[in-house]
């Protein structure tokens, strides 16, 4: 009955929703970047490994961290992201107490953090993929947006689903950004599932509304799990 009560509780639905709103930010904007990146830094160049090491600095910089990075960057009155926009005579907006500016900034910052460790995954998998295809492909002619969407994209796609649904497992667990930036607001705006439970159960001390919200998180948690196990005891393609 708890169960059923959470499920249909408006707040509960709306963390759903921004939840979700999250999740559609912040998982192909994490995938773009990180598929860029190692393209772009899958080279043998001078200092290749030093540049690499500086796109993996954010993933070890702690969440309150690059929390607090990013609400000086966004900040409304001196952010530095205002600035450059004054400077284009462009009104900056106050981007953490707007409806519907907030929650990208939470994942614009959450994406930052962790482009880097992805990069590093994909860069594994372009490393493995043979030079050969790449050599008959310049013989044929293609540019290199064809080799791109023709071998590399392609020999990827298994590594591809495994990020995936990492980022989908991570979109289920934010909850430090969103209790450093906004606090779940303005006005509801960026209250997230693991959020909401929190709330409920160490504020408002609603333990067992927390605890049937925090089941459903689970099951859910646990079938992204088991895909994810699934996908991995196949064999990668590279």
């Amino acid at each position: 009955l708890s169960i059923t009560k959470s499920i249909v509780e408006p707040l509960f639905l709306k963390s759903v929703v921004n939840t979700l709103y999250f999740s559609v930010i912040f998982i192909p904007l994490t995938m773009f970047c990180s598929v860029a990146l190692a393209v772009l830094l899958d080279r043998k160049i001078k200092g290749i490994n030093f540049i690499r090491t500086v796109f993996f600095i954010p993933y070890v910089i702690s969440i309150i961290s690059a929390s607090l990075i990013f609400m000086m960057l966004f900040n409304g009155d001196k952010g530095l992201v205002n600035g450059v926009l004054d400077l284009l005579n462009i009104e900056g907006p106050n981007w953490l107490s707007d409806t519907k500016l907030a929650m990208p900034v939470i994942a614009i910052m959450s994406s930052w953090r962790r482009i880097g460790y992805f990069m590093l995954i994909y860069l594994a998998g372009l490393q493995n993929i043979p030079k050969s295809l790449y050599e008959a492909a310049d013989i044929d002619g293609a540019s290199t947006f064809q080799q791109f969407r023709t071998i590399t994209w392609p020999l990827l796609r298994r590594i591809t689903m495994v990020v995936f649904i990492l980022l989908l497992i991570n979109c289920f667990n934010v909850f430090q950004e969103i209790f450093v930036m906004t606090g779940g607001g303005p006005g509801d705006s960026t209250i997230t599932i693991p959020f909401l439970i929190y709330n409920e159960a160490f504020k408002y001390f609603h333990i067992g509304k927390a605890s049937a919200m925090s089941y459903i998180l689970f099951v859910v948690v646990v079938i992204i799990s088991l895909v994810q196990n699934k996908i991995n005891s196949k064999k990668l393609d590279y």
